[in-house]
């Protein structure tokens, strides 16, 4: 057992214990992510190598933890020791990755249909981005799906926060989903809604690939597994598949185009999304209220022997990332930590669900 050392400062503090379960890995990549339990509720506990003067996931826990908003993930508390930074977050079920690439069961939980899909994955960009936060790794590992079928934005260790006006160049991100405008040797400053578009063009690509899952999952701009097409595609603002949008989804087609424009200035806003998407539901007399769910994935009640696997998916750098699911164990061995630990300021249900 720990203690920990360090605090973040301007958060509540409180005298709190969580425990991880090193046999029940959610997810891996640059961090690993846990199975875990925090002031009585499950959590994922997500745990991170610190390297000395190396910045990186979880610089803005402050600023991730006050963000409060249906379509992302919460952060409960977040705590350092000498090795290790701890992120303790709602505990999710699944991943847009898994729906895409059908490895998961859709009756458990059940999602919205497509156009509320898409319309909390842009309520919560419009969120984030009111809140000066720019993402910069949306992709479909880093879309969650809650327990009670709520799409979560997850993931945001290449996130930052800017004030003003800033540089948008920089490679931040996974290849395929990345902006144009990351790629370019423009060092010059512009504003804030400029800067927060290369989330929506990774957005707009996330849309294509999700709408295309019957076929596979389809990029926009080439083949998925082909980065250096996809790459060189984006260059060139050649995006080769759109046109197989048209049959089945015309409308939703033309939304995206206005998303993946190589021009961030002529690129539409996360709120600008946000509202076309509730216009085009409104018009087909759909719904935007959040969906019950008939069926929970991740019951609290269930035993501890119960054979349910879980999934969360967390990697960031690099140009793939990979999604794995592991079942329970009665025998994990289980890492216990009393800290007197950084919490957010606002109210936690710890008896019900996020």
């Amino acid at each position: 057992m720990k203690k920990s050392k360090k605090v973040f400062p301007s958060l509540v503090r409180a005298s709190h214990k969580f425990q991880f379960y090193r046999k029940k890995v959610l997810g891996e990549g640059n961090s690993v992510v846990y199975r875990g339990s925090y002031e009585g509720k499950e959590v994922a506990v997500k745990r991170i190598v610190l390297i000395p003067n190396i910045t990186g996931d979880g610089d803005n826990c402050e600023a991730q933890m006050k963000l409060k908003h249906e379509n992302v993930v919460t952060i409960l508390a977040v705590e350092e020791d000498d090795d290790f930074r701890y992120v303790v977050l709602e505990l999710c079920c699944a991943t847009l990755f898994q729906v895409i690439q059908k490895t998961w069961d859709e009756k458990k939980p059940p999602l919205p249909p497509d156009g509320e899909v898409m319309y909390q994955m842009a309520d919560g960009l419009d969120y984030i981005h009111s809140q000066k936060l720019t993402h910069r790794e949306i992709k479909p590992e880093n879309i969650l799906i809650s327990r009670n079928g709520k799409i979560k934005l997850s993931d945001f260790g290449l996130s930052k926060q800017t004030e003003g006006k800033c540089y948008v160049t920089g490679l931040k991100g996974t290849l395929p989903w990345m902006a144009p405008e990351l790629f370019q040797a423009n060092h010059e400053k512009v504003e804030i809604e400029i800067a927060q578009k290369c989330d929506v063009f990774s957005c707009g690509c996330v849309f294509f690939v999700f709408l295309t899952r019957e076929n596979g999952g389809i990029h926009p701009f080439g083949d998925i597994v082909d980065h250096l097409q996809i790459y060189a595609n984006i260059q060139e603002g050649n995006a080769i598949n759109l046109h197989k949008a048209n049959d089945n989804h015309p409308l939703e087609g033309k939304l995206i185009q206005k998303m993946i424009q190589g021009d961030p200035v002529k690129r539409i806003t996360s709120a600008d999304v946000k509202n076309e998407i509730k216009y085009l539901l409104s018009k087909r007399n759909s719904t935007i209220n959040p969906l019950t769910p008939q069926i929970s994935l991740c019951n609290q009640g269930e035993p501890a022997s119960s054979p349910q696997t879980f999934t969360v998916n967390y990697g960031k750098h690099g140009a793939e990332s990979h999604v794995k699911t592991f079942p329970n164990h009665d025998d994990d061995e289980v890492a216990s930590y009393d800290i007197d630990c950084a919490s957010t300021s606002f109210p936690v249900n710890s008896r019900g669900s996020p």
